[in-house]
């Protein structure tokens, strides 16, 4: 039900509903992020941000399966890992403490954000 109302909302917005919501969060999260001190509560805006974007992608992402033809439709649970992967990847990757960033530790990342931009692009 609210998953719905969520699909409704951003299927049915204006592009500057859309644009405002995100741009503000992303604003929001860039301002928090430079005035707090302790760095685990400035992620909570900016998870936000990357929440709401990535909402806005699903539900776009649906609604436009539904429509089109179904020789050109995306695998709807790829589509849905995707999205899934980069909400988990960007949590874990904000909580990491980037302070210690070494070689080994960058290298040991790097597979996994190279999968995160691939997945972003398809």
């Amino acid at each position: 039900m609210l998953m719905n109302a969520i699909r409704t909302f951003f299927v049915r917005a204006h592009h500057w509903q859309v644009f405002a919501l995100l741009i503000g969060l992303s604003c929001i999260a860039e301002i928090a992020v430079m005035w707090t001190y302790p760095r685990s509560v400035s992620l909570i805006p900016a998870e936000l941000c990357w929440i709401c974007f990535v909402v806005w992608f699903w539900s776009l992402g649906s609604f436009l399966c539904s429509v089109v033809k179904p020789n050109l439709r995306l695998s709807l649970p790829f589509f849905r890992f995707a999205l899934i992967y980069q909400l988990v990847y960007m949590g874990m990757f904000q909580i990491l403490p980037l302070e210690r960033l070494t070689l080994g530790y960058g290298l040991a990342i790097f597979p996994f954000h190279l999968f995160a931009i691939v997945l972003l692009v398809f």
